[in-house]
């Protein structure tokens, strides 16, 4: 029973460093395309050297410690992941629940073990200069929440 109860704890307090370090709405105007795909590069490069601090630096919340250890730091494919959607969403606000607008990139390839993925990835700008993401660390099987909207994934999975 204390190991269930240390559980619950620990995500306890990792939801509250996740509440605590949501990103703030900022008035910046959101990356382009390109910007978006020249951001992910360098998130890629940062994995694939095994940067994992600066790899994180990038992340738009608190989260990105937890998503190492899930997804593996040893599972970091040798190949930047495909591109297979790449979609604009705007900044919303419902009640005092402000969700940041940017581009969504949906991600999918095989990892260094040899399984696939399919990961969603939202750049958007902290501020006028610096841009951040949520779920950078692509190859795992994270997704990004927008409204009741449910991913479906990329078209041809067998392509990446």
């Amino acid at each position: 029973m204390r190991t269930r109860g240390g559980l619950l704890g620990i995500l306890l307090v990792a939801l509250v460093i996740a509440a605590c370090n949501t990103p703030k709405p900022t008035s910046a105007p959101p990356p382009t395309r390109d910007e978006a795909l020249s951001f992910l590069a360098q998130i890629v490069a940062l994995a694939q050297q095994g940067d994992f601090d600066a790899l994180c630096s990038m992340a738009g919340d608190g989260n990105c410690e937890f998503k190492l250890d899930d997804a593996g730091r040893d599972r970091v494919p040798s190949a930047a992941p495909t591109v297979w959607s790449i979609a604009g969403v705007p900044t919303t606000t419902n009640g005092d629940q402000t969700s940041l607008g940017g581009i969504v990139l949906g991600l999918c390839g095989i990892d260094a073990l040899g399984r696939g993925f399919d990961s969603e990835m939202l750049v958007f700008r902290d501020t006028d200069t610096t841009m951040r993401a949520i779920n950078p660390v692509y190859w795992g099987q994270d997704k990004v929440a927008r409204g009741d909207r449910t991913s479906l994934g990329p078209p041809d999975p067998g392509g990446c």
